[in-house]
């Protein structure tokens, strides 16, 4: 067996074990590091006759059967049975799901572990022991006079094996083949351009892969001319120009099924671009349409967590007035979470002439209505994109604002979902550039 170690300073971060693959380097042993962000990271690995599975402790284990290509799978080629033992513990590359360290730096660790292992690192990996098992077979096609056939090989080639031959997602024939052998090839009686194929070893599954054919390649060729520099007005730096053209080359004539491969792709893309968007991804507004503006943000707030909103020109005097603001701050009644609303004071706007502006009645509703819990932050920086998170002790869930709170539905306007990596990651530097200690509330 080959054991791959991986090491944050004498901290173990990783151990991959790998069953069958020793062949031919039994008395290699390799040995490598690198620093990242003040913690050294390093590497090595060597060859043991037996590995003891049974004396690891860990927190939970999963174990299971790893399809060609999947995300976990070191080998893509192969399939393979593994097992891992995880541990739940701290890293100092993490805090909750944001990472600490810049990400060009997490990078590098990602790297360094792919470059080595080809194992796809995650935070979850953290202190993990994985041990796979591959089954040495691999299916490839090749072109025939008709049609592309199939070739099975490999020295665990055997059992029954079930094939699909497709047209993008249309089955147009299936195939299944008893006692299999090495070297076997599999025709069908279609055009085809991509295939699924599970091969069983009486009733285990041993062996699955989808794969699509590369029947065109279009090669676009970008031709440079002579590079020359240009001084920019406000920088002193200058960049290069280079000048380019593109030439472009099919190497394959196109066959009718490439037509119909076309049809269905793009009836695919419109199904999925038209028909099936899910609502809360993406959700525009269009002009005077603010009475659904509030709806919106009111359904918004009802979510769970303390709400946090980045808007330089909710308090901006130029872009809204008091009635634009108390109406999104009653609105927020209705979260019973902390509240948090970051503004710019260089846009033309103060939490001072803002409250100023507030009646009596209206201070004595806010007080009524547990206003305490909403903090005012002025910036330490200026910024432009507006954001609403909702943070609780598990999750961020943010979304990006095409204009200020205050003008949602006044003009064309939008609300996006981001997604979980760039909505932690963006939350992070908000929270670390742009947050002051200048904080301030209506009721004190």
């Amino acid at each position: 067996m080959i054991v791959q170690e991986f090491f944050e300073d004498e901290n173990k971060i990783l151990t991959i074990v790998h069953e069958k693959m020793d062949e031919g380097i039994e008395n290699r042993s390799l040995n490598d590091s690198i620093s990242i962000d003040g913690h050294i990271i390093s590497f090595k690995e060597y060859f043991v006759n037996k590995f003891k599975l049974d004396d690891i402790e860990c927190d939970l284990v999963i174990q299971g059967f790893l399809k060609c290509k999947d995300e976990k799978n070191p080998y893509k080629e192969y399939s393979t049975f593994f097992k891992e033992f995880v541990n739940f513990q701290e890293n100092a590359f993490f805090e909750d799901n944001s990472p600490i360290v810049p990400i060009k730096e997490y990078n590098k660790l990602y790297k360094f572990i792919k470059d080595y292992s080809n194992y796809n690192f995650t935070k979850y990996s953290w202190g993990n022991v994985l041990f796979f098992s591959p089954v040495k077979i691999k299916t490839n096609w090749f072109w025939s006079d008709n049609f592309p056939y199939l070739k099975i090989s490999g020295c665990d080639v055997k059992g029954r094996a079930i094939i699909k031959f497709k047209l993008n997602h249309i089955i147009l024939e299936s195939v299944v083949l008893e006692d299999i052998y090495n070297g076997q090839k599999i025709f069908s009686n279609y055009d085809w351009n991509n295939y699924e194929i599970e091969i069983y070893d009486g009733m285990k599954l041993i062996f699955k892969k989808q794969q699509d054919l590369i029947r065109n390649i279009n090669m676009h060729i970008n031709m440079e001319t002579e590079n020359y520099k240009v001084n920019l007005k406000k920088s002193n730096k200058p960049i290069s120009l280079n000048p380019q053209t593109i030439e472009s080359y099919n190497t394959n004539e196109r066959k009718p099924l490439d037509h119909i491969s076309k049809y269905l792709t793009d009836e695919f893309m419109f199904y999925s671009n038209f028909i099936n968007v899910k609502k809360d991804k993406c959700i525009f507004l269009r002009k005077n349409e603010r009475e659904k503006a509030l709806d919106l943000f009111n359904d918004l707030t009802r979510k769970s967590g303390e709400i946090w909103i980045f808007d330089p020109y909710f308090l901006s005097q130029k872009y809204s007035d008091l009635e634009d603001i108390t109406d999104f701050l009653m609105i927020l009644i209705n979260n019973v979470h902390r509240k948090h609303i970051v503004f710019s004071k260089y846009r033309d706007g103060s939490f001072e002439s803002f409250k100023n502006e507030l009646s009596i009645p209206q201070l004595a509703f806010f007080k009524k209505f547990g206003f305490q819990n909403v903090e005012f932050i002025e910036s330490k920086e200026d910024f432009h994109d507006r954001f609403l998170f909702f943070v609780s002790k598990n999750k961020i869930e943010g979304y990006q604002l095409g204009t200020s709170i205050n003008s949602l539905g006044k003009n064309y306007s939008n609300i996006v979902k981001l997604n979980d990596c760039c909505c932690h990651y963006i939350f992070k530097i908000l929270m670390d550039d742009i947050i002051s200690e200048n904080k301030y509330r209506i009721c004190d």
